[in-house]
């Protein structure tokens, strides 16, 4: 996708977008350059791996840059491998000193952990995650 889902959802909710793409979509699918401000200033873009990501070095610092005390993750069209991936993230965002994890144990650290309220002053509160997973298993020639 481009973002523009979560440019609406992010304006219908007064939140920020945070985008992380493997690469760098081409200019014509880039929304944040099309947009006129304030909402370009709403999206922020992350290119790179989900893999490689760390929370706490790459998200929360961009985050807190803006003022952003709280957070939810929402993702779309995941693989297997990509959800587990974006579970890993979840866990570590919630809990950074427990290091990389499997999908289970993120969904659990979602249930047994209430959310924070607030962030300690250097930490951006990670409220829940959503994620839809990829359909293309059930497409058919």
């Amino acid at each position: 996708g481009n973002g523009c889902l979560a440019l609406l959802a992010g304006l219908l909710l007064g939140a920020f977008v945070v985008l992380v793409d493997s690469t760098l979509p081409p200019p014509e699918l880039r929304m944040e350059d099309k947009v006129p401000e304030p909402w370009r200033s709403r999206v922020i873009r992350i290119t790179g791996d989900v893999k490689d990501l760390d929370a706490t070095r790459d998200v929360e610092p961009l985050l807190a840059s803006r003022g952003i005390r709280r957070a939810v993750l929402v993702a779309k069209h995941l693989c297997g491998a990509g959800t587990d991936l974006a579970l890993s993230l979840v866990r570590t965002w919630r809990d950074p000193d427990r290091g990389a994890a499997s999908a289970a144990t993120a969904m659990d650290s979602l249930r047994d952990k209430p959310p924070a309220a607030s962030a300690p002053p250097s930490r951006v509160a990670l409220l829940g995650a959503v994620m839809a997973t990829c359909c293309g298993h059930k497409i058919t020639g």
